[in-house]
């Protein structure tokens, strides 16, 4: 019976205990709480590297981004400068000229601009170092110029150019000393004849002071221009645009009498280029404008000639011989050339030919009359 006991109690199931045993907490194995505590740590420190390494990245762009704007400021600055300098020199504004030069020298490097008026920045500040001393009144009477050339002279409404210096608010006695200086120079290069000397002379008065001496020197300037452009119509080698543009200035001056003819001649003259060998017809009729107004303006003979007898290649070249013809007389009238006689005599074989229909003989008229040629002549330039 106990041995049943025994095996029953071996053999039938057992449930399970509701609460487990109990372990000892000093035999837990894994990591522990500082490893933990230091993983956490570096964690926090690996992720504030990351967020200084982004923010330095992003300052440095920033002050890359800052220093390119600030270059392109200051180079835009520095152009302003160079803009108004020239204008600070002639106005002679030595303390606005010396604080803009110390103020480049301060950044460490002088722009070009600088450089290249340096010298005009150093006359003004010397002579704005210049003690003012009274100046004397001077009178300047110039003697008759003597002609160098066959220009017809300009009579003069004055000869005589008073060289009393001006006070004005804008100069000092030693700049208007200086100024009376280059008038008396001025003068002097128109009596020798150099009047474009003179004209630049003057210029650089007016640029300085427009108010100084404005009689004297617009009086010498408008004489000057006038002579100028008289030379460069009728001298040889002179430039009619030069011409027309010494003309156009004296025109803000005064009258200019005889210029506005030799303008207008040699404005055509230098209309006319403009279509020689391109527009044969053009170049011609803008050539014979001018022979009315002077026979023997310069070349324009031998431009008209030449452009005629290449209109009348031309023609003979597109099968036209009786346009080629009357080309070729026009020319001839100008001039006899051997080479030109050729070719209109060979064009008006060919242009006697020209357009006649076949005509059969009359046997009852062996006498009748042959047709002439049917086609016509046009106006020179144009087509009919």
């Amino acid at each position: 019976m106990h041995a049943m006991t025994d095996y029953q109690d071996k053999t039938e199931p057992r449930r399970a205990d509701v609460f487990p045993p109990d372990y000892d907490d000093n035999n837990i194995s894994g990591p522990g709480c500082w490893v933990w505590v230091l993983v956490m740590v570096f964690g926090g420190l690996l992720a504030i590297a990351i967020v200084l390494t982004a923010g330095f990245a992003g300052f440095n762009d920033g002050v890359n981004t800052a220093r390119t704007t600030a270059t392109a400021v200051r180079q835009s600055e520095i152009a302003r400068e160079c803009d108004i300098l020239p204008t600070d020199i002639a106005a002679g504004r030595v303390g606005l000229v010396q604080n803009r030069y110390q103020s480049w020298e301060a950044q460490g490097s002088l722009p070009g601009c600088a450089l290249s008026f340096a010298p005009d920045a150093t006359r003004i500040f010397i002579e704005s170092q210049i003690t003012p001393t009274a100046t004397p009144t001077a009178t300047f009477t110039p003697e008759p110029p003597t002609p160098t050339n066959t220009v017809p002279a300009v009579v003069p409404t004055s000869d005589t150019v008073a060289l009393t210096p001006q006070a004005t608010s804008s100069t000092n006695n030693a700049l208007v000393a200086e100024l009376n200086t280059y008038l008396a120079e001025a003068q002097a290069q128109f009596d020798s004849a150099d009047y474009e000397e003179a004209i630049r002379t003057l210029d650089a008065i007016a640029a300085v002071d427009p108010t100084f001496q404005t009689s004297s020197v617009n009086n010498l300037i408008y004489r000057s221009l006038r002579q100028q452009a008289l030379n460069e119509f009728r001298l040889p080698n002179g430039s009619l645009a030069k011409g027309i543009q010494y003309t156009n200035r004296a025109r803000q001056y005064g009258d200019v009498l005889e210029l506005n003819f030799e303008a207008s001649v040699a404005q055509l003259y230098l209309d006319a280029q403009g279509f020689i060998d391109v527009d044969y017809g053009r170049a011609i009729a803008i050539l014979n404008q001018i022979r009315p107004l002077s026979q023997n303006y310069r070349d324009t003979n031998q431009l008209l000639f030449d452009q005629l007898e290449k209109f009348g290649d031309a023609y003979a070249l597109g099968g036209e011989p009786c346009r080629a013809v009357e080309q070729y007389n026009v020319a001839l009238t100008l001039f006899q050339n051997p080479q030109v006689q050729q070719k209109r005599d060979t064009n008006q074989q060919t242009c006697s030919g020209f357009g006649v229909p076949a005509v059969t003989p009359d046997p009852n008229n062996p006498n009748a009359p042959t047709p002439e040629p049917t086609q016509g002549l046009a106006p020179i330039g144009q087509r009919p």
